[in-house]
């Protein structure tokens, strides 16, 4: 028994239909719908985003899928059930370097280790304090990265008030 055909074709529900037909089950309960291909991905998507064995990654690349179609990051939230401060944090995370992130996620680095790491602006010191994420160098390194943002911030305060009152000799 085929489970599509040029008339219709399978959404949502590929794994208990094949379940089905190796029951032996050739005729089950669905819904019809008319849709346009970009529909039909948009539903996929934000069905695959409900399994429980997706990585935050891959929940990330899902998210910004769906942006990439057109969707707002409400509409998302609203299809995949997931809050819109979720979706943005999950995205966020794509500015990250994908290979140490997956070394991260394979150290046991858990959801609340990836989100400290906004605290750090600097997207290439979050990428050096991600390497040591799921290591027990890795609050020693959000340390020191949290104390040379703050430093550069104090410099730049510095700078801009010498700038009132100081006038920049090139020469010295």
């Amino acid at each position: 028994a085929a489970w599509s055909s040029e008339d219709y074709t399978i959404i949502i529900g590929h794994r208990r239909a094949a379940a089905a037909q190796q029951a032996g089950k050739f005729e089950l309960p669905c819904s019809v719908v008319d849709m346009t291909e970009k529909e039909q991905l948009q539903t996929m998507m934000v069905e695959n985003m409900q399994r429980s064995d997706l990585t935050v990654y891959e929940q990330a690349q899902g998210f910004q899928m769906m942006l990439d179609m057109g969707d707002t990051v409400e509409r998302v939230a609203d299809r995949s059930g997931f809050s819109q401060s979720t979706i943005r944090r999950r995205i966020k995370l794509l500015e990250l370097n994908h290979d140490s992130f997956k070394k991260a996620e394979k150290r046991g680095a858990t959801l609340s280790d990836f989100a400290q790491l906004d605290k750090i602006e600097d997207l290439e010191a979050r990428n050096r304090v991600l390497e040591t994420l799921g290591t027990q160098n890795f609050n020693r390194a959000m340390q020191d990265a949290l104390e040379q943002q703050k430093w550069q911030h104090q410099k730049a305060e510095w700078i801009e008030q010498l700038k009132k009152f100081a006038v920049e000799d090139s020469q010295a």
